[in-house]
């Protein structure tokens, strides 16, 4: 259940947005880390909690936010970081909608 979009936002947004939906552990684990808010610092830190707990890691974006602020080479960073996992299934939306209702 863990979602992420491929758009660069400020701290404080991921702030609001963690805490509105009460999860504090991960606000105080991105208000402690001193790395940037890069896409891929995100994305490891969604992936160590998916990996700890179980669960889903979602990533949606905007093509055409990923273009107008530069962010593909990034996106390729990321893919790299999720490809071949070990214990990983990967899918895509449908197959996770359909997963989700059964």
């Amino acid at each position: 259940d863990t979602t992420l979009q491929v758009f660069r936002h400020s701290r404080k947004t991921y702030s609001c947005h963690l805490a509105k939906n009460g999860r504090f552990s991960d606000l105080l684990h991105m208000l402690m880390d001193s790395r940037s808010n890069s896409i891929r610092d995100i994305v490891e830190m969604k992936l160590a909690k998916v990996e700890a707990e179980g669960g889903c890691l979602h990533i949606w974006g905007h093509s055409w936010e990923i273009e107008e602020n530069g962010l593909w080479k990034e996106l390729e960073e990321v893919f790299k970081l999720l490809s071949d996992r070990p214990g990983f299934r990967y899918v895509s939306n449908g197959e996770l909608a359909k997963a989700s209702m059964s």
